[in-house]
């Protein structure tokens, strides 16, 4: 999921939604595949390993969200941005694109009562602690792999194997694991929490390209 994007964070002030400042910057150490997927794309990651269900379907943008040319959205201030933003920011124009598909929005309460996403994750486990593991949970040395594994040339004939095929030369057994990633989203979580804490009912509206 080679995809970016695009955002706005606003703060309920009277009866609008104002702009606020915000240091996520949309990379949180490179593209944050799954919580792309679970705020509106679905999907997995590039290894294909898993598919997360979003938590709903792209709403569009908010009825009272200022647009221009369908796709920017106009901004007081460049200071609203991320520092790491601003470099690619025309700030005479005073517009910041909001993306050009999925567009969509939230109200920070619906993701922090979110339950986090889980989905069945094809993992591969080294042998040694998959032969002392409960079957609970994610095994700590473990590590994704496609779901079309044994079709991979990275994989096949190099020592990976199905928890039935088992033998003398398997070094790492591959198995399907409920997987939580409520690890991978916690620092989005957390800065929802910061902001509502700053500012009240905050909602996030956003698109990808």
């Amino acid at each position: 999921m080679s995809i970016d994007i695009y955002f706005m964070f606003q703060a309920r002030r009277g009866d609008s939604w104002q702009d606020i400042p915000c240091e996520f910057n949309g990379f949180h150490g490179g593209r944050d595949q799954a919580l792309f997927a679970w705020l509106a794309l679905g999907g997995g990651d590039d290894k294909n390993s898993y598919s997360i269900e979003p938590l709903a379907k792209p709403r569009g943008f908010p009825e009272d969200f200022a647009l221009v040319d369908q796709v920017f959205h106009p901004i007081a201030d460049i200071e609203l941005l991320a520092e790491e933003k601003r470099g690619y920011f025309q700030k005479r124009d005073m517009r910041v694109l909001m993306g050009h598909a999925d567009f969509s929005y939230y109200l920070a309460y619906e993701i922090l009562k979110a339950e986090p996403p889980k989905a069945l994750r094809a993992m591969a486990v080294p042998i040694a602690q998959y032969q002392q593991w409960d079957r609970r949970g994610t095994p700590a040395a473990s590590e994704p792999v496609p779901r079309g594994w044994k079709r991979h040339p990275s994989y096949a004939g190099r020592g990976y194997a199905a928890p039935d095929e088992i033998d003398a030369a398997t070094s790492f057994v591959v198995t399907e694991v409920e997987y939580s990633f409520s690890g991978e989203i916690a620092w989005f979580r957390d800065l929802l929490e910061r902001l509502g804490e700053e500012h009240g009912k905050v909602r996030f509206v956003f698109g990808f390209a």
